[in-house]
């Protein structure tokens, strides 16, 4: 008796899970094993808690029954609960239907505990996920054909202040503890079903894995806890290789990256994944960089590179980007010519007053006043009247001053700042193309 207890205690001590003089603790409770399981042990470990229960009335009277029961067992070891009702389908619909139900179920429940972060003023949020949970992601991660942050497996605590206590025991071992507590559970009849990756894996391809070879469970946990460790060393060593990398306002040396490192595509894969970069866009970024001017979209941000630098683009362009498009030059308006050249712009000196000109690309809804026209027109019907494609249009180089296009480069100049009767001095400017 206890040895589950003292299991599950040693592990919250070891990763520093749990402050007991930090307040409450939120429990993600079901209602199945594993998560009756987690609330009965810390409550009996003496730590503050309050249950959690999301109804997604996915189930019928099935979801009823789940959020009773979660009621009853926190009644029953005197813990408050709060219950959730959600409406998956109109989530679904918000988001274009572009996510399953799986995953808006998923974003569902864990919005909802970070808000309960902050309502209660809690210190985490617990889930159950237990051993065995860890292998099938390890093992669904594996088919999936990820590298090491994705077999590596569940972390015990991450920055969203979620914890999982249970990861250093099995489900035989939760369902021993429900029975020396006297405590049920249900059973969610869905998991018996072999629609979902996750369920084949564990209703049909573990159990005989595991009949195979009797050892497996202890080596692939023995295993997870060593790539666990691997995986921290490993994103350690890639954050110091930025460090090294980096350059002024966010860009990074592709030049230097390349030149030095053996494993270049690796690095740059890493440093931008988790901007949301794929592995074909980082190939290319190596593959391109020496095309100055080229643009790069990764997931909410755009990169640019600039003479072997990849370069985040911002509200304004660094001077060394602008003049890498553009060569600027000053003259005394006696020597105005006009030219049909379509990478020159020309305009009167007083556009170098005040707010300094600088580079961005095209973005939905921009308006610009052409030469020659009265009121402003859109940038997607200029491209249209030049016959751009639709792939060519986010490359061409915009030459702003403040939040005004003046030059969609070798395409359409503004009617701002135009050459005049008035005019000393004009500026010519050279769209050099990278």
């Amino acid at each position: 008796m206890g040895a589950f207890r003292d299991k599950v205690e040693r592990y919250i001590i070891r990763h520093n899970l749990i402050d007991k003089d930090a307040g409450l603790i939120l429990v993600a409770l079901s209602g199945g094993a594993d998560s009756v399981a987690l609330l009965a042990v810390l409550v009996e470990l003496g730590y503050k808690c309050k249950a959690l229960h999301c109804n997604f009335h996915l189930r019928g009277a099935e979801s009823e029954r789940d959020a009773s029961h979660a009621q009853d067992i926190s009644a029953q070891l005197g813990v408050p609960v709060s219950v959730k009702d959600f409406d998956v389908e109109r989530f679904r619909q918000m988001t274009g239907d572009s996510i399953s139900i799986e995953m808006a179920c998923r974003d569902l429940r864990y919005n909802w505990f970070a808000e309960m972060l902050e309502t209660e003023d809690a210190q985490a949020v617990a889930v159950a996920h237990s051993i065995d949970d860890n292998i099938e992601t390890l093992m669904l991660n594996l088919m999936r054909g990820t590298g090491i942050m994705g077999i590596k497996g569940m972390v015990a605590k991450n920055n969203n202040r979620i914890i999982r206590p249970l990861l250093c025991v099995t489900r035989p071992e939760i369902e021993s503890y429900l029975r020396e507590k006297s405590l049920d559970y249900i059973v969610d009849s869905t998991n018996l079903q072999n629609i979902y990756r996750r369920n084949s894996l564990r209703n049909k391809v573990l159990p005989n894995l595991y009949s195979a070879f009797p050892q497996a469970k202890s080596g692939i946990t023995a295993s997870l806890v060593h790539l666990s460790e691997n995986a921290a060393l490993y994103d350690l060593l890639v954050k110091e290789k930025l460090e090294y990398y980096s350059v002024a306002d966010g860009g990074i040396d592709i030049k230097k990256l390349i030149d030095k490192e053996l494993h270049s595509h690796l690095l740059l894969y890493e440093w931008l994944r988790p901007k949301g970069a794929s592995r074909s866009i980082t190939d290319d970024i190596i593959r391109c960089v020496n095309n100055s001017g080229r643009r790069f979209d990764i997931g909410k941000l755009s990169y640019v590179l600039d003479r072997g630098i990849l370069m985040p683009i911002k509200g304004n362009f660094n001077r060394c980007v602008l003049e890498n498009f553009f060569d600027i030059k000053v003259y005394p308006v006696e020597k105005f010519k006009v030219t049909r050249d379509p990478n020159k712009a020309y305009f009167d000196v007083s556009v170098l007053d005040g707010d300094n000109l600088w580079v961005r690309y095209w973005m939905s809804g921009d308006k610009m006043r052409p030469f020659g026209v009265k009121g402003h027109k859109k940038l997607s019907d200029i491209f249209n009247d030049a016959k751009v494609g639709v792939d060519k249009k986010p490359h061409i180089p915009l030459l702003m001053k403040g939040d005004e296009i003046l030059w969609v480069a070798g395409i359409r100049q503004s009617e701002s700042y135009r050459i005049n009767t008035s005019t000393k001095q004009y500026v010519e400017i050279f769209f050099s193309q990278g």
